[in-house]
């Protein structure tokens, strides 16, 4: 039993910094292409069912900084596809 716990939590922190890894590229990404990002008519974001609300919250406070708007996704048009369950 405790060996199954530890692999939960071994699993659980690898899965962590999975995630972090990707926001810090996802911030470089930003960083590097300030200009271009700030022309994006539309934000559309498929299999939606399975982001995290930290990722999606994380996208639309950058979008919001990007477009210097204080609403949701900075006011992009915002499509979200997949499977509502």
């Amino acid at each position: 039993m405790l060996q199954k716990i530890l692999m939960t939590k071994l699993y659980i922190q690898y899965y962590i910094l999975e995630i972090l890894k990707h926001i810090l590229k996802l911030y470089l990404i930003i960083i590097i292409n300030k200009k271009k990002l700030s022309q994006i008519k539309a934000i559309i974001i498929e299999e939606i069912s399975i982001v995290l609300a930290n990722l999606l919250l994380f996208i639309s406070l950058l979008f919001i900084k990007i477009n210097k708007k204080a609403i949701s996704f900075g006011k992009f048009l915002t499509l979200l596809i997949g499977e509502f369950i």
